[in-house]
């Protein structure tokens, strides 16, 4: 079996998408003041100078690292005419090295054992993650193509949304095209529960979901599923 092929086979490992554990950036809390709702994660990053202050003003993010500069304008249309002439690799190369292998239906349909968990990659950002019973999807895109003007994915998903196991929640990193897929929002809608960052309520109150949480850095949440509970802390 290739290397391509071991990373791109479901793992029953300990693996959690690094957006979902607690991420430790030294030296980097800056004293901004919020501007609009006050968040527990605002109280935890205040205890802990590993962790930076979520910076929230005129309804966006701001990055609060010294390192971060804002890209002329100029820069950033050259850079996005220049994917245009990009040479990509073929489809028979594409093929060849990262071939698109369906998850077993038998393993994904099947609980993990009491405290492990399995971690299915499904393409880009989006993992499949189940762990005590519950069944979570992480940035899920689905679609060829998520937007007017972006390119179309290079190899399909491993499976199909109706392919999928129960979801119990979905978890959506950032609102950028290829990671929040507007297909997908409409399949699922309430029939799961959501958990977003905080500026998107709504965008996806206007796409008939209602069931969600908006976090903001450094937030914690635990959210009951029938009798299985679960956490998480926005990073």
């Amino acid at each position: 079996m290739s290397k391509v092929t071991k990373v791109l086979r479901s793992s029953s490992s300990s693996f959690v998408p690094p957006f979902i554990k607690h991420i430790f950036q030294k030296n980097t809390r800056l004293n901004y003041k919020l501007q609009g709702d006050v968040h527990m994660g605002i109280n935890l990053a205040q205890k802990n100078p590993h962790l930076s202050l979520p910076i929230y003003e005129n309804g966006v993010f701001r990055n609060p690292w010294t390192t971060w500069k804002e890209e002329p304008t100029f820069d950033a249309l050259k850079m996005t005419v220049g994917r245009l002439f990009m040479s990509y690799p073929s489809k028979s190369e594409i093929k060849e090295k990262l071939p698109v292998i369906t998850p077993e239906r038998d393993e994904i349909f099947t609980s993990v054992p009491k405290g492990k968990v399995r971690a299915t990659w499904l393409g880009q950002s989006t993992f499949l993650i189940q762990l005590d019973g519950i069944n979570i999807l992480t940035d899920p895109v689905f679609a060829d193509k998520t937007w007017t003007f972006g390119h179309k994915r290079f190899t399909r998903a491993p499976l199909t949304l109706d392919q999928l196991p129960q979801i119990h929640c979905i978890l959506i990193s950032h609102s950028h095209p290829d990671h929040l897929d507007e297909t997908v929002v409409y399949h699922f809608q309430n029939s799961v529960h959501w958990i977003i960052p905080k500026g998107l309520n709504e965008w996806f109150s206007k796409r008939g979901v209602s069931v969600s949480n908006e976090m903001s850095w450094w937030d914690r949440l635990t959210i009951n599923f029938s009798s299985k509970t679960t956490k998480t802390t926005s990073t």
